[in-house]
């Protein structure tokens, strides 16, 4: 692991909010949001992401993100994962906001159909959920499957997207 992909030198400012999927945690690094969640936990996989970086609370700067989520803007992400990971997680980018796709089609549409697990994988190691919409991936019999938050959450998620609210408004 290369030092910046451990952090160092950087500084990186989290805090949390009430969402409408439960307490939400967002965190942004010197190149972008690093990690949107939902749950405890998150603090910790922050320091277990990003060793050396200086981690901040600032719950201000956490409830401005949030509101520019829930605005629809587009703002810089930090994505580190290996080169499949990435296709993977620009592809779930790709999925229309209230509409779901199968990890076999997501496996295909990266150009590995026969990757299924691999993409289950990449799907599980997203660690900028909502931005990239990794609840948008179902198993090939329409069963939601598995979800980091449990399947409460992302059903939920999927509900409010079919409701016809502006992009990301339900966040928060």
């Amino acid at each position: 692991m290369a030092a910046d992909e451990r952090g160092e030198g950087w500084e990186i400012r989290w805090g949390e909010a009430d969402s409408r999927f439960g307490r939400l945690v967002i965190a942004e690094g010197p190149e972008g949001i690093c990690r949107i969640g939902f749950g405890d936990g998150v603090e910790q996989e922050l320091a277990r992401d990003w060793p050396r970086a200086e981690l901040r609370r600032d719950d201000a700067r956490a409830a401005v993100l949030a509101r520019s989520v829930m605005a629809g803007e587009e703002l810089p992400l930090c994505v580190r994962g290996t080169p499949f990971q990435r296709a993977v997680w620009r592809e779930l980018r790709r999925i229309p906001e209230g509409e779901t796709i199968s990890y076999g089609e997501l496996a295909r549409r990266v150009g590995r159909p026969k990757a299924q697990r691999a993409v289950g994988a990449a799907v599980g190691a997203n660690r900028i959920a909502w931005l990239v919409p990794c609840h948008r991936v179902v198993r090939g019999d329409g069963g939601l499957g598995g979800f980091r938050w449990g399947c409460d959450c992302k059903r939920a998620m999927l509900e409010w997207e079919r409701s016809g609210v502006s992009p990301g408004a339900g966040l928060v």
